[in-house]
């Protein structure tokens, strides 16, 4: 199965190229898109990293998912570690999460987490879960590129 990413980028490659009309080509792959909130927000970040030449191509976009998109935008303006993740792809590194420590009981555990692009440590971050805790790593990790040329 195509992700989503690779899906939106063949349908604006062939739509740019001339190779198909927008809406033939679009319709058709945004609306397996919109089935799914986690495509939707892959595409989302496509969008938002790429500047698309086809008018025809974004004002469909607009029509079809304008309130969707913009939703799903906003969602990920507090989701850190997809952010991370996207920064990280932009370099062609990999991030990974590793618990670091751990302490209290089961019913009361706090988690310190790394957040790793590529070989190197970039942050840590800790919470009541491992989830949280690595939503703080990311967090800080991308304030961390943010300081970096």
């Amino acid at each position: 199965m195509i992700d989503a990413t690779t899906s939106a980028r063949s349908t604006a490659a062939s739509v740019r190229a001339g190779k198909t009309r927008a809406r033939d080509v679009v319709a058709g792959a945004l609306e397996r898109i919109a089935r799914r909130d986690a495509a939707l927000n892959a595409f989302t970040a496509v969008l938002g990293e790429r500047a698309l030449a086809d008018a025809e191509f974004l004002a469909l976009l607009r029509e079809l998912f304008g309130e969707r998109v913009a939703s799903a935008r906003e969602a990920g303006l507090h989701d850190f570690k997809t952010r991370l993740q996207e920064r990280a792809a932009r370099r062609r590194l990999h991030v990974r999460y590793a618990v670091v420590h751990e302490e209290g009981p089961d019913h009361d555990k706090t988690f310190e987490i790394a957040a790793h692009i590529g070989d190197r440590e970039y942050a840590r971050g800790v919470g009541k879960t491992k989830k949280e805790a690595e939503q703080r790593a990311a967090e800080s990790a991308l304030r961390v590129l943010d300081t970096e040329p």
